[in-house]
């Protein structure tokens, strides 16, 4: 099993598995790829999940933009008393 960033290759058969799971429209895919694989940029995280070289799976994530700043400035990083190191 590997994990890594998914590519423009990857999108057929990510489709399949999302024809298999019904998560969302397998259609839909290509466009909400379409940021991440166009711009370097780009905040959003999408990886392929591959077993023997075929792509099984994938996940996606994106910086939380409500917990910016949620932290205190006068913590150092693994600091505040509320985070488990």
């Amino acid at each position: 099993m590997n994990i890594r960033s998914t590519t423009h290759a990857d999108i057929s058969a990510l489709q399949q598995v999302l024809d298999g799971t019904a998560l969302f429209l397998s259609e839909m895919l290509p466009d909400m790829l379409g940021g991440f694989l166009s711009d370097a940029d780009s905040d959003d995280i999408w990886l392929t999940c591959e077993v023997d070289g075929n792509a099984v799976g994938f996940c996606y994530a994106v910086p939380e933009q409500l917990a910016d700043g949620a932290c205190p400035a006068a913590f150092g990083p693994g600091e505040h008393p509320g985070l488990i190191a």
